[in-house]
């Protein structure tokens, strides 16, 4: 089973109607279960489980009426079949209007992209009187971050950060009452300039029987992934029933079976190119 994705965590009002779903695909049909503090959940007059299915996509649902402060906490969905289990949580925060320290309901998580690439950090962070959000850069507050607040939303987005950008974020949310703090490491890997071929490991000159199997193995790098090409006495090899090609963008591997010394004797070259080189 696999769910298709994290559902935020859900901030209500004491008394009002709740619905916590989430979405899965899995083949064969599975097995659903909802915990709540590490018990079985327990149908009753304000609870209800429905589970619904299209093909081998699954909706699951738990719905609270008139739900209460005691009611909120960590939900746990686990769906299992042969193939497997996954499990997934929600959090459910009810808020009964009383003061109360600010609390991280939805923590910040690590990012890890790519140059080039754009990233969201996201908290969810309740409190009353509404606190006070700092964001920080490796410890130090920084107020020019790209920050934003949507409800008890706290938000932080890169657009095509460089290296350079890569630190560890945290907020720390204060009021009178309190203070709480999420923290996550953004990565932002550098994108590897153009290279020319280079072969880290070639093959070696074999002897093989007749009716034998020749196999020659070699490793390239280069960016971009080169095209590669074989020789045989100077001319492309051309492909044969009995011959296999292989490249996955860094192993080369050419294997002849039932090698014939008048066919495939010879000398064998392969060349590695892109447009950066040869």
């Amino acid at each position: 089973p696999t769910f298709s994705r994290k559902p935020k965590a859900k901030i209500v009002k004491e008394g009002d109607n709740v619905e916590l779903e989430c979405r899965l695909v899995a083949v064969p049909e599975p097995d659903i279960f909802w915990y709540y503090k590490g018990k079985a959940l327990q149908p009753s007059d304000s609870v209800s489980v429905t589970t619904q299915s299209d093909m081998h996509m699954y909706s699951t649902m738990v719905t609270i009426t008139k739900v209460k402060k005691s009611q909120e906490g960590v939900y746990q969905v686990v769906a299992k079949n042969r193939e497997g289990q996954a499990t997934l949580d929600i959090t459910l925060k009810v808020k009964t209007g009383e003061p109360e320290p600010p609390e991280v309901v939805e923590p910040l998580q690590d990012v890890c992209i790519s140059e080039g690439e754009s990233a969201v950090l996201v908290t969810q962070i309740t409190g009353k009187p509404t606190p006070k959000i700092v964001w920080s850069r490796d410890g130090q507050p920084d107020t020019s971050l790209p920050t934003k607040v949507q409800g008890e939303t706290y938000s932080l987005t890169f657009i095509k950060p460089s290296p350079s950008d890569s630190a560890r974020y945290s907020v720390t949310a204060t009021n009178k009452h309190g203070k709480a703090s999420t923290s996550c490491q953004l990565t932002v890997e550098g994108v590897p300039g153009p290279q020319a071929p280079l072969f880290v490991e070639r093959f070696e000159e074999q002897n093989v029987k007749e009716k034998g199997t020749i196999r020659l193995v070699a490793k390239v790098t280069g960016n971009p992934v080169p095209i590669v090409t074989w020789f045989r006495n100077n001319k492309t090899l051309l492909a044969s029933p009995k011959q296999t090609q292989l490249f996955d963008g860094e192993n080369i591997v050419l294997e002849i079976k039932e090698a014939d010394s008048e066919e495939d004797a010879g000398d064998y070259k392969c060349v590695a190119s892109n447009n950066v080189g040869t």
